[in-house]
């Protein structure tokens, strides 16, 4: 009995290690990843993957991720090179898909909807003015005042250009490419309903 006795307390420290730790590393991983997000955004995201594997039920790595996305949309927006809109859009796509995969692992959290709406309306506007379909839009008229909406008419003269000119800057995984294929051809209204989603849970939960 004695020795049973010994090797479940050794198997219950050792559990306790392991659950007390992985959270740990999980959290270096995340900020290596955003110090490392102004230099290679692309390596940064990848980073924070290695964060989710070590805590699988964790919101925080791809939440990690989105705010790695929001920054390299934002700097290729600062760019002149002419394909930053298609580098903008990849980037917000990809922010959209991290938001939902954080609100998957933590549906009750209405921050992170309300981080998502924000992503799905950002995506929607950004699209608009790099294909110049952008409407008159009122956000505070529909949804109360989303701050945190960035302004993304700088992309509304660019020209016209193939996605495949952005693709190397910056160099995503190849796993990504299919979630970016899939968000970028989500239609103006399927985005919108989207934010109106979103936000309205983010507010029916706070």
């Amino acid at each position: 009995p004695s020795t049973v006795f010994r090797g479940s307390l050794i198997t219950l420290s050792l559990l306790v290690f392991v659950f007390t730790c992985f959270p740990y590393v999980s959290s270096l991983y995340q900020d290596s990843a955003l110090a490392l997000a102004d230099r290679d955004a692309a390596s940064a995201a990848q980073q924070a993957v290695k964060a989710h594997w070590l805590t699988p039920g964790d919101p925080r790595p791809f939440q990690t991720q989105a705010h790695i996305y929001l920054r390299a949309a934002e700097e290729a927006l600062l760019s002149d090179r002419p394909e930053r809109g298609e580098v903008v859009l990849d980037a917000l796509a990809l922010r959209l898909g991290s938001c939902e995969q954080a609100l998957a692992r933590e549906p009750a959290d209405w921050s992170i909807y309300r981080a998502a709406g924000i992503a799905a309306l950002d995506l929607y506007l950004a699209t608009g003015y790099v294909e110049g379909w952008i409407p008159v839009f009122d956000p505070e008229a529909i949804i109360g005042s989303p701050a945190g909406v960035r302004d993304w008419s700088g992309l509304s003269t660019l020209q016209r250009i193939a996605p495949s000119a952005a693709a190397d800057w910056p160099v995503w995984s190849e796993g990504t490419k299919a979630e970016v294929a899939h968000y970028r051809a989500l239609s103006p209204e399927r985005l919108t309903r989207m934010a109106l989603r979103f936000l309205h849970a983010a507010k029916d939960r706070n």
